[in-house]
């Protein structure tokens, strides 16, 4: 079994080695994007947070907004800062938007407490959002993305398990690599990658699993309601008409959890939709999204919500898979091992390719030795 999974491990590790190692690079870059972004647009990075006061209606967002910028599509959510994958360090608002025939992401950055705009572009054309492009589908187009990375996040899960499974037997009785030419080089290589990938095996799996969770969203749905989570979908909720704005939604959710701030606010597409208002306590950014849920009609009735104190396991995993994607579950400290895992996942790649080139080439240089060729 176990030479089995060595195998597997190594091949599957060839074949996915360079689509693995553009995601983490891409990942280290993303742990990056605010600063990343606030040296693009002039805009801080981590934006300071006040518990004596609450941000202004997203209304006032809205018409501040289109005020400067004119007519803006249908705005599908209003966010905190660093509330999204895209990592931009102030509030924002989003919409969906067609470029070059793909779908592509529209955002308006502004300042919270008096809904003055910041910034108005799509989030494709920006340089310093390339990493989360990159890291969120390769370029690919919007249809196949979600189904690489699904695929992905098994093929990590899978060669750190592996991996591991390889490397244990043999972590007592490491012998040092021979010196010189080709395999002292191959034999460097192996030990590093060894070592590299069981230290960085736990939050390579904390990585993939909470990735696979983000993209396939009927996965994440199944396994928060398998461990309790008390929110539902609500498909009709008995509203014909579509009478409230985000501002009044959002006044409503405050009103209901009083001392908590905006996380996310998705808006329904249409009036058989809902809101859904994820808060967080207010002065704070970390961690981005909280475990408090209000759930409103497009009437502004209150359909269900999850308090904090009472929020099921299953609450809390939909709650922190972007917190734990990106690392802020445990503030900089987990952000700095996210960028190192992100940083490693780089270098396993490139170190089994090194040892395994190393290997071929020894074992041809002990073919030609058996075969009596002479010497000098």
């Amino acid at each position: 079994m176990r030479q089995m999974m060595v195998r597997v491990h190594r091949w599957v590790g060839l074949a996915a080695g360079l689509y693995l190692g553009m995601l983490g690079l891409s990942g280290a870059g993303v742990v990056l994007a605010p600063y990343l972004f606030a040296l693009e647009r002039g805009i801080p990075a981590q934006p300071a947070e006040r518990a004596d006061a609450a941000y202004v209606s997203p209304d006032t967002w809205l018409q501040k907004a289109e005020a400067r910028f004119g007519r803006l599509p249908p705005i599908e959510s209003f966010n905190a800062p660093l509330a999204t994958p895209m990592r931009i360090g102030a509030p924002t608002m989003q919409y969906s938007t067609m470029r070059d025939g793909e779908f592509a992401t529209g955002v308006v950055v502004v300042e919270p407490y008096t809904g003055a705009p910041l910034a108005h572009f799509i989030a494709q054309d920006g340089w310093s959002l390339v990493p989360l492009t990159l890291h969120m589908g390769f370029f690919l187009p919007y249809t196949v993305m979600w189904s690489v990375l699904v695929l992905l996040a098994w093929v990590l899960s899978g060669l750190a398990v592996s991996g591991v499974v390889a490397w244990w037997p043999r972590r007592r009785r490491v012998r040092a690599p021979r010196a010189g030419g080709v395999r002292g080089t191959a034999g460097r290589a192996r030990h590093l990658h060894g070592a590299l990938g069981a230290w960085t095996a736990l939050p390579l799996v904390a990585l993939a699993l909470s990735g696979l969770l983000m993209s396939d969203k009927a996965l994440a749905r199944s396994v928060a309601l398998r461990l309790g989570a008390t929110r539902s979908d609500i498909t009709a909720p008995g509203c014909s008409a579509h009478t409230v704005t985000p501002g009044q939604v959002l006044a409503t959710a405050r009103s209901v959890l009083p001392g908590t701030e905006l996380g996310t606010l998705d808006v329904p597409a249409d009036s058989i939709g809902v809101y859904r208002v994820t808060l967080r306590r207010r002065g704070s950014t970390m961690p981005v999204r909280g475990a408090g849920v209000v759930t409103i009609s497009t009437c502004g009735t209150v359909l269900g919500v999850v308090r904090p104190e009472r929020a099921a396991a299953g609450d809390w995993l939909l709650a922190g898979l972007v917190d734990v994607h990106s690392g802020r579950i445990a503030g900089w400290t987990g952000e700095l091992l996210v960028f190192v895992s992100g940083v490693a996942l780089v270098m396993l790649p490139a170190l089994g390719l090194l040892s395994w080139g190393g290997r071929i080439r020894e074992r041809r240089l002990r073919t030609r030795d058996r075969g009596g060729q002479p010497s000098g």
